[in-house]
């Protein structure tokens, strides 16, 4: 005798999560904090849980941070210096400003 007892686990996406936060707020560019937070609620709903809100809204700053030092690899010792300072710099500024989509992440992770 099998019962269909439902699964506790929240299932989610990560790939789908950021897709969400890093659209939502671009169109919605005219209201910054406040389409991050909102946005951050909804991907991180969508993300499923806690952990994966958070990998989905910090997971797009670290990939364009390496994609800009990727680049600069092609412009020789200089550029690889100019690499990692504009990569650390723009994952910073990304970090730093977006404080209210990561709020709104873990708030819809909870959630």
């Amino acid at each position: 005798m099998s019962y269909n007892v439902p699964s506790s686990k929240k299932k989610g996406s990560v790939f789908w999560g950021a897709v969400i936060m890093i659209i939502g707020p671009l169109v919605f560019f005219w209201l910054p904090v406040i389409s991050s937070f909102i946005f951050g609620i909804i991907g991180g709903k969508v993300a499923g849980s806690f952990g994966r809100a958070m990998t989905s809204a910090i997971l797009p700053a670290v990939i364009v941070a390496l994609f800009l030092f990727l680049i600069s690899l092609t412009h020789g010792p200089l550029g690889i210096i100019t690499g990692i300072v504009s990569g650390i710099g723009f994952l910073l500024l990304v970090l730093f400003h977006g404080i209210a989509l990561l709020l709104g992440a873990a708030i819809g992770g909870i959630l």
